[in-house]
């Protein structure tokens, strides 16, 4: 039900309802956040900054905890749900075991290599795994007795519920039974290192560095949901009722996938150039598409049929359905946003004025006015009916924001101003709570109504990757 997701140059956590795309709450602080946790009951976060601090941020009392011990910057972390144990690792060549319900430190441990850089822990919370540098060494906390599995370099591990254990050769995925250390099944269908893998409730999930995303059953069989020969994915979207996902690529064609099997249903054709966005309607009959070929175009999810081609004069970077899906707002690279007519196609609005690509639109406020963000930094905001501008925002960023080639590369804007008066001298634990308005010393703007999880986390595991995005 929730997305919690951080700018990587940024410390600002948001947290996203991932039902309506609105914001529930945003986290600020000083230094860029790398890695974020739901814990098992989904009422707090836990948080690592480039810093050497946990921190656990419950989002309904707004109470803030802090989990100190490491003396460098924690490098990843893992959730044993059912047990409660977080375990972390760090520079500082220590993995730690934390209990979430009485926020202590349970075990520290030096490793001998000093360079634990991938942890894992089981469900239960009786077993931790480390890649100490490339050696796997997994362990039971209780008795601090060590089980030897492999002698290969290992590059990622992962624990299933049934206290199996997944550990990756780099392109290759051995499957180990904890209790007897019994090889079962080896997994070989990846050209490139695996990145990152985690247990469903009845497969494997598997993730390699040129993404390509697998899903393996107990049985060693493979169903590929994203390979070669099929383009580079570039963006992607899930159906409302989670049915059915969408996938624009590189060569120009648009697949309909079974988001339960990862089958292919369908391959839709009609672009000449790199499709750059795919969106479901809300009654999820018929999909919209934009592309390098400047146009968008729908599509009856059904048939496959072509229905409407909306013409833009340039490369169209952005689009949305209305919530009735009765209109369209598309984004340009000729600076300009465009409202249309989802069923005839026709154009009813142009909306010129952002002097920049328009790579995020929306519609709010039961699709009385429509929301555009632009590369400038630029925030806009227009009147569905009359097409007049309500609101223009200039932001004044850190940086600038660059312009995204494709859809799936986030730039965020927003349509709440959280203001920060940076002449307070105030204490870090201080700052991680957004500050009321009131000064306009500085002002960062934040979309978060658009968000897309990276291609290689495929919109048919949405739910799956929204807490560990």
């Amino acid at each position: 039900k929730m997305l919690a997701f951080s700018l990587k140059k940024r410390g600002i956590v948001r947290i996203i309802n991932s039902k309506n795309n609105t914001e529930i709450e945003a986290i600020c602080f000083n230094d860029p956040v790398h890695h974020i946790k739901f814990t098992p009951d989904s009422k707090s976060l836990i948080i690592a900054s480039t810093n050497d601090i946990l921190f656990i941020h419950e989002l309904a009392g707004k109470e803030k905890r802090i989990l100190a011990g490491h003396t460098k910057p924690i490098r990843n972390m893992c959730l044993a749900q059912e047990a409660w144990l977080l375990v972390t690792c760090s520079e500082d060549g220590t993995v730690r075991v934390w209990n979430l319900q009485n926020k202590k430190e349970v075990k520290v441990k030096k490793y001998d290599n000093n360079d634990p850089r991938i942890v894992g822990i089981s469900p239960n919370g009786t077993y931790i795994g480390v890649i100490d540098n490339t050696t796997l060494k997994v362990t039971n906390i209780l008795t601090d007795k060590r089980i030897h599995l492999t002698n290969k370099p290992s590059t990622n591990v992962a624990f299933s519920p049934e206290n199996r254990v997944a550990v990756a050769h780099y392109n290759l995925i051995q499957i180990f039974e904890l209790a007897t250390r019994e090889k079962l099944q080896l997994f070989d269908g990846h050209s490139t290192p695996i990145n990152f893998m985690m247990f469903t409730k009845n497969a494997l999930v598997s993730l390699s560095s040129d993404s390509v995303l697998c899903l393996w059953d107990y049985n060693g069989s493979r169903l590929p949901l994203m390979g070669k020969g099929n383009g580079k994915v570039l963006c992607h979207s899930l159906s409302e009722d989670g049915k059915i996902a969408i996938t624009g690529s590189s060569d120009n064609s648009i697949r309909l996938w079974n988001a339960t099997t990862g089958g292919l249903l369908k391959r839709l054709k009609g672009h000449r150039s790199p499709v750059t966005v795919v969106r479901f309607s809300p009654n999820n009959k018929i999909a919209l598409s934009g592309s390098e070929d400047d146009t968008v175009r729908t599509w009856d999810i059904f048939t496959g049929t072509m229905l409407t081609t909306m013409k833009h004069p340039a490369e169209v970077a952005a689009a949305a359905f209305s919530s009735d899906g009765r209109l369209i707002i598309s984004g340009c690279r000729d600076e300009c946003a465009r409202i249309w007519c989802t069923e005839s196609g026709k154009l009813i609005h142009t909306l010129e004025g952002h002097g920049a690509t328009v790579n995020i639109v929306f519609f709010s406020e039961k699709d009385r006015v429509v929301k555009c963000g632009a590369a400038n930094s630029t925030y806009r905001v227009w009147n569905t009916e009359s097409g007049k501008t309500l609101q223009a925002v200039r932001a004044e960023l850190e940086e600038e924001v660059p312009t995204p080639k494709y859809n799936h590369e986030l730039q965020f804007y927003c349509d709440t101003v959280c203001v920060v008066d940076k002449s307070k001298n105030l204490p870090d634990i201080k700052r991680t709570a957004v500050f009321p308005t009131g000064s306009t010393r500085h002002v960062t703007f934040i979309d978060c109504s658009n968000v897309n999880v990276k291609p290689r986390s495929l919109a048919a595991l949405f739910e799956v990757f929204t807490e560990e995005s």
